[in-house]
């Protein structure tokens, strides 16, 4: 993304450089947004039960579920937190970012006829969708990794082959692959650096491992993200996601 220096900022800033998007839309804020940070205990922790010698997940019953066994909740979990993954752009705001360079006539939505865009953080955890969904293929069978427009069929019922693949299908392992690393790029990028006490476990075998997990953590505030995300909507809309 072409980024600039700009007093509207997109979405909270964090003091950072950025595209420039909103500058006349009264829905959604047209001047700076502070900073917001919170520290906070992460959930799900990876901890060792001595008595037992199990390792196990400590986790907040109250929250979300994103990983673990397959099934609605945590499909609906993850359409929650993807639900603002591709915006629409409005033409004003193109021709502010230049450098975006889109290509106006075949870079229109089919569904919405817009242009639409991603903030990179939905782009990692749309990569650590795909990701888990790879881990589950047996429950998820084939998905199309965002492929915009593909049926969830093909015209002859699910179980026909296709005559020919996508250029998508053929690339499924180069876009998990792709995912992870650009995953691994984004942590280097704005590196945690919250500290963790390695403890020392023996296992029934007498050997020994660390397992740690960080206290605190001092982060952004997500929130202000998707409240920013949702003042998007209905105008200029987003495009549903497609896996």
């Amino acid at each position: 993304m072409a980024l600039r220096r700009t007093s509207v900022l997109f979405p909270p800033s964090f003091d950072q450089w950025t595209i420039v998007l909103n500058k006349s839309l009264q829905t959604v804020a047209t001047s700076p947004l502070s900073p917001k940070h919170a520290t906070i205990k992460f959930d799900d922790l990876l901890l060792y039960n001595e008595t037992s010698r199990a390792v196990y997940r400590q986790m907040d019953p109250n929250l979300p579920l994103y990983f673990g066994k397959p099934g609605p909740a945590i499909d609906a979990a993850w359409a929650e937190l993807l639900q603002y993954e591709y915006p629409a752009i409005t033409l004003e705001e193109i021709a502010l970012n230049p450098s975006l360079s889109y290509d106006m006539n075949k870079d229109q939505h089919p569904a919405t006829g817009k242009h639409h865009f991603a903030l990179d953080v939905f782009h990692n955890l749309h990569c650590l969708n795909a990701v888990r969904m790879e881990l589950d293929k047996d429950y998820y069978g084939h998905h199309d990794h965002g492929h915009v427009g593909r049926r969830a069929e093909h015209d002859h019922g699910p179980d026909a082959l296709p005559q020919h693949q996508s250029a998508w299908e053929a690339a499924s392992r180069d876009h998990i692959d792709h995912c992870m690393n650009h995953i691994r790029q984004s942590l280097q990028c704005r590196p945690d650096l919250s500290p963790a006490a390695m403890h020392v476990f023996a296992d029934f075998d007498g050997s020994k491992y660390f397992l740690g997990n960080a206290e605190r953590h001092t982060c952004y505030d997500w929130e202000s993200i998707m409240t920013w995300a949702a003042a998007r909507n209905p105008e200029p809309g987003y495009t549903t996601p497609v896996h």
